[in-house]
């Protein structure tokens, strides 16, 4: 049990042996917050705020929509679809950009490929996007660095704001052979967040930090 106090942090140990059970802790301030396993120690079934956004939360999804674009160059249209065959693996559905339903975009987990000005749901991503993280039509930046190069190329996984108990996934680059030559490249990333490839290499990648917590609660003075 970790408690935030106005001079700094105090942690403790309780042993439950019932449930439910009352435990009593005395500090000399009145604490800010109170939170328990704050760092997952504890073996327990997560909550699902707990748990960072990833490709595998979508890939893993067997009832997934791999969503490819109707506009943009042909030769990435089809370097996109090609890769959504391969990424199905099978399983989920494939659908054109324009055959997307509000329901699918409720009720399912989405793979997206193509940037703004190819993939038309490829906007839910304008605004549900980290800090120092953004899109652009022709670029993207990540941890405030630019990319726009042909062989530049982005992965990024969020909650679905519509549902979080899916995902969605938007991925995008610049030419068709960038497309096509990371296509089983993607899935060893599972566990990440985002990635960042330039000329077929992964050059950043990430977990997004989680910080809401039902294991967590504010107090207020």
């Amino acid at each position: 049990i970790s408690l935030e106090l106005d001079d700094g942090s105090f942690s403790t140990t309780a042993e439950l042996r019932e449930s439910p059970q009352e435990i009593s802790i005395q500090t000399k301030l009145q604490p800010k917050s109170v939170a328990i396993d704050p760092h997952h120690e504890v073996f327990r079934r997560l909550y699902r705020e707990e748990i960072p956004p990833t490709i595998d939360l979508v890939l893993g999804d067997k009832d997934r929509i791999m969503v490819y674009p109707t506009g943009g160059d042909n030769s990435l249209q089809a370097a996109y679809k090609e890769l959504a065959e391969i990424l199905a693996a099978g399983e989920g559905l494939i659908k054109a950009d324009t055959e997307v339903t509000d329901i699918d975009i409720t009720r399912k987990s989405l793979f997206i490929l193509g940037g703004l000005t190819e993939n038309k749901q490829a906007k839910v991503f304008k605004e549900n996007i980290p800090k120092n993280f953004s899109i652009q039509e022709g670029g993207f930046t990540v941890n405030d660095v630019s990319y726009h190069n042909k062989g530049d190329a982005f992965l990024i996984t969020r909650r679905n704001p519509g549902n979080g108990e899916k995902g969605i996934t938007l991925f995008f680059g610049f030419d068709s052979d960038t497309i096509k030559n990371l296509a089983y490249k993607i899935p060893r990333y599972g566990k990440y967040s985002y990635l960042v490839f330039k000329e077929g290499k992964n050059i950043d990648k990430g977990i997004f930090a989680v910080s809401d917590s039902p294991l967590k609660r504010y107090i207020k003075k």
